[in-house]
């Protein structure tokens, strides 16, 4: 019917603004004193850390790793050499189908943050437990929904068409040409007086004291994370616009709301190329487990970091 047209879009946008309100962020759950992580001593020091040094030989070993990429891709691309084994796109889905689907994971998460923050909020300030916890049950009822409104074909979950050493060719070239965005990125928010903070999760893990919580939360990260958003993302959202729209089009729909629901304004740059470049990887492969093994690849980079640099935070 014609009203299902206008009625399904109407529900997903005020769905989707109901979630941007009111979703929870870090603050709620610890102390603003807590949320200020700095760093002293002397800088030398930091290099005493076996895994912080390991960190910097990695980065290093990516980043011209990333520029002799470039250039095989570069001559690829001359010689009309595709980076990736080309598939055509051709998964069909039904409209009302997607719609209830979409609606149901939204209203799912509309109704988490709504509980959180109406019925436990006198709970908020105990600490980073239920922060975790949180993330934790959201991100298990956003892939049950998904799990089981749409087959995994539909998703995009094969066990074929894997293709690891040509994903790290790739997210090392992404590396790379991330680094003027960053700066660029940088320079924009100081420009526009943006202040600039730790990502929450960088916050988080700085002031975890808990190992079985710092584990469930780097699991999280590593897994549960990357495989939610990159089912919802692109085996969901960037294949219902894909059918209806060109690539360009669809990959800057779907990374603009990826970069908006990770609210981080001055990262933003940055994580709508990272969202192009999974969009692109889905789009040649159809393989969803490729977009989860950079994604994944990038959160442990990150992790990694972190970590390294955690024994010489202080609140």
């Amino acid at each position: 019917m014609r009203y299902k047209k206008v009625l399904y879009p109407l529900l997903t946008l005020l769905i989707l603004g109901g979630i941007l309100l009111q979703n929870p962020s870090v603050e709620r759950f610890c102390q603003k004193e807590e949320i200020a992580v700095k760093f002293e001593g002397n800088i030398l020091e930091l290099f005493n850390n076996p895994l912080l040094i390991f960190t910097i030989f990695l980065y290093i070993f990516l980043f011209f790793l990333g520029l002799a990429n470039i250039f095989i891709f570069v001559v690829k691309k001359l010689k009309k050499e595709p980076l990736l084994p080309q598939k055509p796109f051709a998964m069909e889905v039904k409209d009302e189908e997607n719609w209830r689907t979409l609606i149901l994971v939204l209203l799912n998460i509309l109704i988490l943050n709504l509980v959180v923050i109406f019925f436990l909020h006198p709970y908020l300030k105990k600490g980073l437990f239920l922060f975790i916890i949180y993330n934790f049950i959201l991100e298990v009822i956003i892939l049950t929904s998904l799990l089981t409104s749409l087959p995994k074909y539909r998703l995009g979950i094969k066990k074929q068409e894997f293709y690891p050493k040509e994903l790290i060719m790739i997210y090392s070239a992404t590396l790379v040409a991330l680094i003027p965005v960053v700066i660029l990125s940088y320079h924009i928010g100081n420009k526009l007086n943006l202040e600039s903070k730790f990502h929450p999760i960088v916050t988080v893990i700085f002031l975890i004291k808990n190992k079985t919580l710092l584990s469930l939360l780097i699991f999280q990260i590593l897994f549960l994370g990357p495989v939610v958003e990159e089912l919802f993302f692109r085996g969901f959202l960037f294949s219902w616009l894909r059918k209806r729209f060109s690539f360009g089009l669809s990959t800057l729909v779907v990374s603009f709301i990826f970069a908006v629901l990770h609210k981080r304004v001055d990262n933003f740059l940055p994580i709508i190329i990272l969202s192009v470049v999974l969009c692109f990887i889905y789009e040649r492969t159809q393989n969803i487990l490729n977009s989860i093994f950079i994604h994944s690849l990038h959160n442990f980079l990150g992790v990694l970091l972190i970590l390294s640099l955690k024994p010489y935070s202080f609140i």
